[in-house]
């Protein structure tokens, strides 16, 4: 069951991606005045059709692999061009570059819309909570016992009875066991 269901969950993800990148496509040219003979989600044999104003045939095909946008490129597709219309290569020469890149252009804005939305919403989760701080020093016998120099910060704070370090155990081993070494930050250099 997970397998079928991860295999649905990509299909769904690839789905909205395809129509967003082609709709990107087909919403500008539609701007630009050109022609859009077919929109179709998917490639191979066409599952369901339906004729769309302005004369484009909105598709689903067999093999979720993708998608185009097919638009009108001049005399050689054989169609007329509609009133208010033309081919994609009678436009403005920045029109075709425009057309080709609000695709990924579009993806970029989802993605941005969808990490917005997660931002927003929050995301719940266990939160730490300290009661109240532990008062003590190294342990007996530990690797800091019978170790105590003067100015060093991190010691200072444990012999007044404040808790351990907050990157916890290891912390211990390198400032106390060790002393000042090259894993210490406050080692001169």
């Amino acid at each position: 069951m997970d397998l079928l269901q991860t295999i649905l969950a990509l299909l769904l993800t690839l789905g909205i991606l395809v129509t967003v990148h082609e709709a990107g496509h087909f919403f500008l040219a539609r701007y630009f005045g050109v022609r859009v003979l077919r929109f179709s989600l998917g490639m191979g044999p066409v599952l369901w059709r339906r004729q769309g104003a302005g004369g484009t045939e909105f598709a689903l095909s067999l093999l979720p692999i993708g998608g185009y946008v097919k638009m009108l490129e001049g005399e050689a597709d054989g169609i007329a061009s509609a009133p208010g219309q033309r081919a994609f290569s009678e436009t403005h020469p920045a029109a075709p570059i425009a057309i080709a890149l609000v695709g990924p252009v579009a993806n970029l804005l989802l993605a941005v819309l969808v990490y917005w939305v997660l931002f927003v919403s929050g995301v719940t989760g266990l939160v730490p909570y300290v009661k109240a701080l532990e008062r003590r020093g190294p342990r007996p016998g530990g690797p800091g016992a019978g170790r105590r120099r003067p100015g060093n910060p991190e010691l200072e704070c444990r012999q007044r009875g404040f808790g351990p370090t907050p990157w916890g155990v290891g912390a211990d081993h390198l400032y106390v066991g060790r002393g000042p070494g090259p894993l210490d930050p406050r080692a001169p250099h």
